[in-house]
């Protein structure tokens, strides 16, 4: 595999970090997502302070992007942001 991203929110974005596989790739890229799949809910990178407009009642990213793009905050939208780069960069992509 030459080319590859990670979504940090993702349940199994930490065991393949922590595996060390992806730092091997040539071009691993991160994927920023503020949504959940309908079979998985995503949780926020960001855990300084609550952000109320980007998660639903189970602190899981929306499902809906419509929803989502009408009542997202654009302050919670960077921070999650960042902490997701932040995070991805901490563990070895570059």
């Amino acid at each position: 595999m030459t080319s590859t991203s990670i979504m940090t929110p993702c349940r199994a974005a930490k065991e393949a970090l922590s595996r060390g596989d992806i730092q091997t790739i040539e071009h691993a890229g991160i994927h920023l997502t503020l949504s959940s799949s309908e079979h998985q809910g995503y949780k926020v990178v960001y855990h300084e302070n609550p952000l109320h407009s980007l998660v639903n009642s189970a602190n899981e990213f929306f499902t809906d992007i419509a929803f989502l793009e009408s009542n997202a905050d654009l302050d919670e939208v960077r921070l999650e942001m960042r902490a997701q780069i932040t995070y991805a960069i901490s563990q070895g992509i570059r």
